[in-house]
């Protein structure tokens, strides 16, 4: 698994991750055959990739402080194999036949060092030695692999599920399916999102419905500066006490944002107990608090700008006609 972003909470293969790493992961069964790994050229740049063992202790570790920042191939043998490697190959003896390989880069954040490191992680290899042959998978083209784990996490930890509202960096809908490589998202227009399993677990993703259905909806509402504020928060309450859809606990509650440019700026808050309905019941509220309001003489102004226009009397020669 290769990370593209930084670590976020989702992130849990490292306890205390550095927040200013790409970590490139992947378990390794070298009971039986070798695998290679093979690192580019990182010009001087920040790296490691700690090798640990079955009992998670680390027996080797390459990196920028250890071996240097220059193309390098390490074959990462089981305990007690022997064989023939390929030239220019050094070997590191795992104590047990199970690896872990905890690959990190450093980046600065921006996109272009992004690019960058993603590069890097694209040009980084593992090739399994198998019967004289390598057969190489590329860190950054563990796609398939990548994404078939991450699905079945998906199916297992279910920090999301069908029928629930998520919301990612491409947009947001309602899960309809979960496969072995992808997932698939309808947006509210009907259009469907293909994401990437391993996206899913390593990017944030906003689920309105992890827990429960509970949710806050928020309606900004503005009056004129001649309005009773108290008089208008007791508008806006009995219009959220009247909704059915609105909690009693936790109760609704009105907040004086702000003095705005031409209006008092206050805003609705409640809970709802289906937030698939959020836009629902928002229009409700507004429909609610705009006739209360009217009813009640008070104001909701908008934004105008007065107009001055001068007329110039300057007198001059004119060219004859």
């Amino acid at each position: 698994m290769r990370m593209r972003e930084y670590p976020t909470a989702a992130f849990r293969d490292v306890t205390a991750p550095n927040s200013d790493t790409l970590y490139n992961t992947a378990w390794l069964d070298v009971g039986k055959e070798p695998w290679i790994l093979s690192l580019p050229k990182v010009d001087g740049r920040y790296y490691l990739f700690p090798m640990l063992d079955g009992w998670t202790s680390v027996f080797q570790v390459p990196g920028k402080r250890t071996t240097g920042t220059g193309p390098q191939k390490y074959a990462i043998t089981g305990p007690g194999w022997r064989g023939a490697l390929p030239s220019g190959v050094k070997q590191y003896e795992s104590p047990t036949s199970i690896v872990w390989l905890l690959g990190r880069i450093y980046c600065t954040g921006t996109p272009e060092d992004y690019a960058a490191v993603h590069a890097l992680e694209n040009d980084s290899k593992l090739m399994i030695v198998a019967g004289g042959l390598s057969v190489g998978i590329g860190l950054g083209l563990q796609g398939v692999v990548n994404n078939f784990v991450s699905g079945l996490i998906l199916l297992f930890e279910r920090p999301i599920k069908v029928g629930d509202w998520v919301e990612v960096s491409s947009g947001q809908g309602y899960v309809r399916h979960i496969g072995p490589r992808a997932t698939e998202i309808e947006t509210f227009d009907r259009a469907s999102i293909i994401i990437p399993n391993a996206d899913l677990v390593t990017s944030a993703v906003q689920n309105w419905f992890h827990k429960n259905r509970i949710g806050r909806v928020r309606v900004a509402v503005g009056v004129g500066y001649g309005s009773d504020p108290e008089r208008v928060r007791d508008i806006l309450l009995d219009c959220a006490a009247t909704n059915e859809s609105v909690m009693t606990s936790p109760e609704p509650r009105v907040c004086w944002m702000d003095f705005g440019d031409s209006s008092l700026d206050f805003e609705l808050r409640a809970y709802i107990g289906n937030y698939a309905n959020a836009l629902i019941i928002r229009s409700a509220l507004r429909f609610a608090i705009f006739k209360a309001l009217k009813d009640a003489g008070i104001e909701i102004p908008f934004p105008q700008r007065n107009l001055h226009i001068r007329s110039d009397d300057t007198k001059g020669d004119h060219p004859p006609a």
